[in-house]
């Protein structure tokens, strides 16, 4: 299903915290993968992630990582 109207507003309700975790699980990277490179531990990753699914109004992550396709699109 298509990503909903407004997904570049959509991200613009997420800190910059959340903005960089969700492009990089959008690029296919795992929990463990973004704590490594952001320096977190992979329960704070968890508890980021928790909030960009509430705040993006989604089930899942492939859901989320579709709302970011769609904001690169335009």
């Amino acid at each position: 299903q298509p990503a909903p109207a407004g997904a570049g507003d959509a991200l613009a309700a997420l800190t910059q915290r959340e903005d960089q975790i969700l492009r990089l699980v959008a690029a296919g990277r795992s929990n463990k993968e973004v704590a490594r490179v952001l320096d977190l531990q992979e329960k704070t990753v968890k508890h980021h992630m928790t909030r960009i699914l509430q705040k993006l109004h989604v089930r899942n992550r492939t859901e989320a990582a579709m709302i970011v396709a769609e904001a690169a699109r335009g």
